[in-house]
Formats: C-alpha cells, structure tokens, sequence
C-alpha cells in the first residue's frame, strides 16, 4: 500500500517501476513518498504517466526534489489535479 523512495534520482528504471505499479488494474499502492536527488526527464514523463491513469488510486502523494523542468511542472500539476478526487493528502 505504501512505497517510500528517497535520495535516489527520478530516471528511467525507477519512473517505469512506480508507473508499472500504478498502471496495474487493481494496484493496491494508495501512498508515495518520493524525496529524490533529482527529476530525470524520462522518469518524470513515465511517472506522470501513472498518475495520469484511470488505475491510479492514490490517497497520499508526498513528492519532493529538484531539477523539475517547466514542461514537466505543468504536466505533475495536471496529473496532480486528475488525482483530486482521491487525493487525503498532498505534499509537495
């Protein structure tokens, strides 16, 4: 239910493997808490991508870090707001 990542960066492996858990028809992940070193572009695409997803029921998103470009800020914020409807908590 709960995935805690901290002081790794976002980059490709680690984005496809929370977006695969969040692509899972009945994924039972309800909280993430990311405190990266950094966003990496590829993994920040893929992860956006699993929020994005009808799948995604998270109830807790905790994400923290630097590096963000402005295209991928405005792509989290969008994901972000599809999550509303789920969303307890948020931390950013």
């Amino acid at each position: 239910r709960k995935l805690r990542i901290s002081g790794v960066d976002l980059d490709l492996w680690i984005g496809e493997t929370i977006s695969s858990a969040l692509w899972m028809p009945r994924s039972l992940l309800t909280e993430l808490h990311l405190t990266l070193s950094g966003f990496y572009e590829k993994g920040s695409k893929l992860l956006v991508d699993g929020l994005e997803n009808s799948h995604c029921k998270l109830e807790a998103l905790s994400l923290s870090g630097y590096g963000l470009s402005e295209e991928m800020q405005k792509r989290f914020a969008s994901a972000i707001e599809s999550l509303i409807p789920n969303l307890k908590e948020l931390e950013l």
